[in-house]
């Protein structure tokens, strides 16, 4: 969405010229914006405060279409506001019907992607959904990336009498040791060293996922939008009140 451009001399709400020194008129320091009266500032603040629940319903129509896609029933889509988020998506997978496992990554893309679709820059809660997303990424790389240091070292990590490539550094005993040189060996650090996940291992993958939730974003834009207007409306939906693909 593209943001309005302020004038010093216009209010930024209805439009009409404003003078330096106008009686009623509200202006704040270091900023070109002003507000010819009262009633603007706050007829502005209630469409700023629709814009944000308009930007957040699409936002969790997106999260609520990557449930779909995935075959999950969604327990509880709400846009009502909690301490740590505007909004939120609770969904889990109904046995009753086949799991599309290719859809999790999008599930938590497509909130982000919903909202470029829809015009806006993309500010509701995004970088917790992509630190997710990195973060599922990179399990599996680090995963064999461990199983490859086990063999290296002969450490595992054991269950009972199963054993396992380390998750943790509470699963590596012993802690230390020495190497074929007779220096000692921090196992700990060098097992943290060996699992390291850079960036060029994830990111490609990464984009590649962001721009599939770009492309179901614009295919299914008018199912988007007919749940974010549902939100606008109840606020909080069930599996029930939401349209099926």
């Amino acid at each position: 969405m593209k943001r309005k451009k302020a004038n010093p001399n216009e209010c930024f709400q209805c439009g009409k010229p404003v003078g330096a020194d106008q009686p009623g008129s509200i202006r704040w320091d270091f900023s070109d914006v002003v507000y010819c009266d009262r009633a603007c500032w706050d007829a502005r603040r209630e469409e700023g405060e629709r814009t944000r629940l308009w930007m957040t319903a699409v936002h969790e129509a997106g999260h609520c279409l990557g449930a779909r896609l995935g075959n999950r029933r969604i327990t509880k889509a709400t846009i009502e506001p909690s301490k740590k988020f505007d909004g939120c998506v609770h969904s889990e997978h109904d046995i009753s019907k086949p799991v599309f496992s290719t859809y999790v990554i999008e599930e938590w893309l497509l909130g982000h992607a919903a909202e470029v679709e829809f015009g806006f820059t993309g500010g509701i809660g995004h970088d917790w959904d992509y630190d997710h997303v990195v973060e599922m990424l990179k399990a599996p790389i680090k995963s064999a990336k461990s199983k490859a240091w086990s063999e290296r070292t002969g450490i595992w990590g054991k269950v009972g009498k199963h054993k396992h490539a380390p998750y943790s550094t509470w699963d590596i005993n012993p802690r230390w040791g020495y190497g074929t040189d007779g220096k000692t060996v921090n196992y700990v650090k060098d097992w943290r060293k060996s699992v390291r996940v850079t960036k060029p291992e994830w990111k490609p993958e990464f984009d590649k996922y962001v721009r599939k939730a770009r492309r179901l974003a614009k295919k299914y834009r008018a199912w988007i939008e007919c749940v974010a207007n549902l939100l606008l409306e109840k606020r909080t939906l069930s599996d029930k009140n939401i349209p099926r693909l």
